[in-house]
Parts: C-alpha cells; structure tokens; sequence
C-alpha cells in the first residue's frame, strides 16, 4: 500500500511540475508574441518629424519659484492650493499643480517654509517663530 501511495506521488508531483512548465512556457510565447505585434505596429507607423511633435509651451527655468516668492511677499500664510490658483492666473502656462508643489517640496527649507500647511517665505516663517516665542 505505501509503495502505490509513493507512485501515486510522484506521478502526481511529476503531473503538476509539467503541467507548471506547459503554463510557463505557453505565458512565455504569449509575451513573445505581444512584443512582436508591438515591433510590427511600431514598423507600421510613419516617423513623426519634431515639428510635427506637440509641445506644452515651455516655461523658463525658474519662473514658478519667482512667482510664488511674489506671492508669499505680500500674501504669506497661503495654501498649497491657494498658491497653485494664485500661480495659474500670474501666469496662464503654468495651470499644473505639479510645477507649483514640486517647487515648494524642493525648496522647502531653502527658500519656503511650511507650518500648519500654510507656506511662508523662509525669513517671514522665522519671523513669526520669534513673536510667538516672545508672546
């Protein structure tokens, strides 16, 4: 009885295992095949010249940081979306929140400080750290 019990197991586990590398190699062709339609639709296509390329208009480096900085001059205390609104209607090329969230995430610290979610120029934020400290 444990004889046919182990050949009974192995015929099952060698079943399984080909039964694992029939799946794999059949999911292996089927990549193969969807890379292949892929590099055919892609030698169908005719180039497309740069010109014909569509590009957002490009901004000048920096001009977002510039714009907020005004902003936080005379309004501080905004936030995040207040600033991305105040930027958009500055400037009309730049209605991304991406632009204006990035630049306060890399320079806050440097430049933009933020407490309470409200963002502040680096010098304004220390400023109104030392009244509250003196209150």
């Amino acid at each position: 009885m444990k004889d046919s019990l182990d050949t009974t197991s192995q015929l099952i586990r060698k079943a399984i295992e080909q039964a694992y590398n029939r799946g794999f190699q059949d999911g292996f062709c089927e990549a193969g095949k969807r890379v292949e339609h892929a590099f055919d639709q892609l030698r169908d296509r005719s180039p497309i010249s740069v010109s014909q390329q569509s590009h957002a208009a490009k901004r000048p480096y920096g001009v977002v940081q510039e714009i907020l900085t005004d902003i936080l001059t005379n309004n501080p205390g905004l936030s995040a979306a207040e600033l991305e609104k105040m930027v958009a209607a500055a400037d009309p090329r730049l209605t991304g929140r991406s632009s204006v969230r990035n630049t306060l995430g890399r320079q806050r610290g440097r430049v933009f400080e933020c407490q309470n979610k409200k963002w502040y120029l680096k010098e304004t934020a220390a400023e109104l750290q030392r009244r509250t400290e003196l209150n």
